[in-house]
């Protein structure tokens, strides 16, 4: 209740200054409070600057007045510490007649300065997004992505970041509409993401094609969500089955830097596990037809590691982690050799191995015994856990 006081206060000394003058002594006498070393007495500082430039950006004053107050409320911001800035995006991200320089500027901050901006503010144009788009990184796409009202070439440019968050962020956007084009881009990332899948399916403008190719990919509960609301016919699930096998071949080059299984490729991949067909033979054979996630899937399976620890693994360096992976689940040497260098190709896209890194790798294979890899991968196993 204190609080809520102290607040009022500040507001009715805001208010008090009736001339645009009393309010930028007000403001710089604000200001000079916030070098306290009292934490609270400096948050009460921030919230009396806050509300004095709300109240002086309310405030109907000439076009003169105006640019001069922009430039006095820009250098200040210019000169003001972080959370002063994060007050004051958070303040200001809501009001109309902003100064647009104040509001770009704040907007090219640091994210948590920025964030707000990027979300609400209706000073930013077109424009400014595209060139924050481009310029930015993918924490400010995902701010973007959650604007209430987006362009369509805005929205377009969002989607070719290709960015999983920023296409989350989208498709629970429902005062947006959604391009074919775009459904039919974020659906191929949701072959590989539930996360993504789930609000993908959801969207009412999603054609039948692009639920029915990913059927095979998403998890049984999203394919009961298809077949009841997407009326697709069995025939045409059982050839979207046959699709997404031929899907596996292709997984080297699809441009991710951490691969992950598809659910139909897990889910194989533990049908193959609990009858135990999972030998090297496979392994070897998945990793040569070029099919690195669902070698990934297998590879999970047979040694309880996840599949992006599996896919640290196949680039390390050295080749340690892999050969204690493959010692543990008893893979053969000539085996271990094989996946080994076929990892190095697909994942690190080397032409050839150094002789010295195999040398080392397979001298670390011998120096071990299965107990002793196993011991090793238990740990592992607990601790990723």
């Amino acid at each position: 209740m204190a609080s809520n006081n102290k607040t009022t206060t500040i507001l009715d000394q805001v208010k008090a200054a009736s001339s645009l003058d009393q309010m930028l002594v007000a403001l710089h006498d604000a200001q000079r409070t916030l070098t306290t070393s009292n934490a609270q007495a400096d948050g009460l500082a921030r919230q009396r600057v806050v509300q004095t430039i709300a109240h002086i950006l309310d405030t109907e004053i000439t076009k003169d007045q105006r640019d001069m107050v922009a430039d006095i409320l820009l250098s200040l911001v210019r000169q003001a510490e972080v959370d002063l800035r994060e007050s004051l995006a958070e303040r200001l991200c809501v009001m109309e007649g902003v100064p647009e320089d104040l509001v770009l500027f704040l907007a090219h901050d640091i994210i948590s300065v920025a964030e707000p901006v990027l979300k609400y503010s209706t000073v930013l144009t077109d424009q400014d997004l595209l060139y924050i788009i481009q310029s930015k990184g993918c924490e400010y796409w995902q701010a973007i992505a959650q604007r209430k009202l987006l362009d369509s070439a805005v929205i377009d440019a969002l989607v070719d970041r290709n960015d999983e968050s920023t296409a989350k962020n989208l498709l629970l956007n429902d005062s947006i509409a959604l391009k074919e084009s775009a459904l039919e881009a974020f659906a191929e990332l949701s072959k590989y993401s539930e996360e993504l899948a789930e609000p993908l399916l959801a969207r009412k403008e999603l054609p039948q094609k692009a639920a029915m190719e990913l059927f095979w990919h998403v998890s049984a509960h999203l394919r009961q969500h298809i077949i009841k609301n997407f009326n697709i016919p069995k025939d045409r699930l059982d050839a979207a089955l046959q699709d997404a096998l031929e899907d596996f071949s292709d997984t080297t080059t699809l441009g991710t830097q951490e691969p992950r299984p598809s659910a139909l490729m897990t889910d194989l991949a533990r049908q193959y596990g609990n009858l135990e067909r999972i030998n090297d033979a496979m392994l070897v054979k998945t990793l040569r037809r070029g099919q690195v996630r669902f070698f990934l899937a297998l590879m999970s399976q047979r040694t309880g590691l996840t599949p992006a620890t599996i896919h640290d693994l196949m680039r390390q360096v050295g080749g340690q982690g892999m050969a204690v992976a493959c010692r543990a689940v008893g893979v053969a040497k000539e085996s271990f050799v094989s996946l080994f260098l076929l990892s190095r190709s697909l994942t690190r896209g080397d032409q050839s191995v150094d002789a010295l890194e195999l040398r080392k790798a397979i001298k670390y294979y011998d120096a071990m015994t299965e107990d002793m890899a196993s011991s090793i991968l238990a740990d592992s196993i607990l601790q990723s856990a």
